[in-house]
């Protein structure tokens, strides 16, 4: 049975308290009294890329069924049985079978779920059209959102982010980051068509049937507790490596003055415990070619420099905020250091961090760039957290980790009540 003939049969037109909660384990977290009403949901745009033009969705029961037509008016149906169908992207909209929408919402009820090639998804799933850019220009795909509740969520990003295998002190501090940075996102894309990506672009969220016991209680036993900047959500950004100290947001992403994100030393990958080292080498004529795929361009390139918050230049290894390229004819363009690394390739063989200097060449047209960690360096360190947390043992809290990471932000409560000792 088609979806589309499932929906032609049937068509039819606390505020919470400001009172202190006690921690788990130590410290406190203080109500934070807002608008939120209860545990919020997540709208998260699924990478879609791997997905052929054409991709089958099945629903394995009861499930209801809103489409918005092209002349913006809605039409709702549903059924009771299993169903499957093929999605395809047009021009205008989606094709669900044999229909086409400008946008259709699949809304599971009771114990279903929506199967995507096969892959179950947590809450509803909308689909929409929106165009991808290729190497053959601008090409219509079909953007998947799910929309699931918060904590739902954060089970399927913790063992992404953080290897359930970690401490769980070090687990429950990237809870409340991860669930920090998706709430900011909530607050701040209301009017938008989602909140998160699924990839690395927001933070990394895969569906699961099966959640490790580490994770389902790391994310439980801090349920609703996020980090605040003076009773402020910020954005509780995290990497994997920092290379021995975290950068300051302000000139890494270009954004305002947050003091819980304006850099700390980390204990970890200052040598004392482990970070990855690495060196990248580079044409300069592939160095132009990348930029230009970015939208920078710089012709042909006959020097670079890497500066530090202050516009010097690094001479020794450190944070690297932005690049300075010089043309052959002596013009010189200088990019934040986030759209040199993301042009030039920012996986572990690549530029793997920003913590880095330039390297003596031997050859001309040959930049050479070592350094050290992974990731864009700001917030939570998380092999540091790793660090402190395996070095403390059940010592050390989770908050005192954030404490260590976000500097003066204060822990606070904004859904949920005391959390359980064990998972729920």
């Amino acid at each position: 049975m088609r979806l589309f003939a499932v929906l032609a049969a049937m068509l039819l037109v606390g505020m919470v308290s400001c009172r202190r909660i006690p921690d788990k384990r130590g410290g406190s977290a203080r109500t934070y009294p807002t608008e939120i009403r209860g545990e919020p949901d997540v709208r998260v745009w699924v990478d879609s890329t791997r997905l052929k033009p054409g991709f089958t969705l099945s629903v394995t029961g009861a499930f209801d069924l809103v489409v918005q037509k092209h002349d913006k008016t809605t039409a709702r149906g549903g059924g009771e049985d299993p169903v499957s169908v093929r999605i395809v992207p047009t021009a205008r909209g989606v094709k669900v079978g044999r229909d086409e929408y400008a946008q259709a919402e699949i809304v599971p009820r009771g114990k279903a779920r929506v199967l995507i090639n096969g892959t179950p998804f947590p809450g509803s799933v909308k689909l929409s059209q929106y165009s991808r850019r290729t190497d053959r220009g601008k090409v219509p795909a079909v953007r998947v959102v799910v929309k699931l509740r918060m904590e739902r969520y954060l089970e399927g990003v913790l063992p992404n982010e953080m290897p359930a295998s970690w401490p769980l002190a070090a687990l429950r501090a990237q809870a409340v980051a991860s669930r920090s940075y998706a709430l900011y996102s909530v607050k701040t894309r209301k009017s938008k068509a989602w909140d998160l990506r699924s990839s690395v672009a927001s933070q990394v969220w895969k569906p699961s049937t099966r959640v490790p016991p580490a994770v389902r209680l790391a994310v439980y036993s801090t349920a609703g507790i996020v980090l605040s900047d003076n009773w402020q959500l910020f954005p509780a950004y995290f990497h994997s490596q920092c290379g021995g100290r975290t950068g300051n947001a302000r000139y890494i992403f270009q954004v305002r003055d947050m003091t819980p994100l304006t850099g700390v030393r980390c204990a970890n990958c200052q040598g004392r415990g482990e970070t990855l080292r690495w060196r990248f080498s580079i044409r300069k004529q592939d160095v132009a070619a990348r930029l230009k795929r970015r939208g920078v361009a710089v012709g042909k390139i006959a020097g670079v420099r890497l500066l530090d918050a202050r516009g010097k230049k690094l001479k020794v290894i450190g944070r690297a905020v932005s690049v300075e390229v010089t043309q052959q004819e002596g013009k010189a363009k200088t990019m934040p250091m986030t759209t040199f690394r993301e042009a030039l390739g920012p996986g572990k063989s690549q530029m793997a961090s920003s913590w880095c200097v330039l390297e003596a060449s031997t050859d001309p047209d040959v930049i050479v760039i070592t350094g050290r960690g992974y990731g864009h360096g700001v917030g939570m360190c998380q092999y540091g957290a790793r660090f402190l947390a395996a070095r403390s043992g059940e010592d050390l809290d989770y908050a005192s980790i954030l404490a260590r990471y976000y500097t003066g932000a204060r822990l606070i409560r904004v859904w949920g009540s005391d959390a359980p000792e064990t998972a729920r």
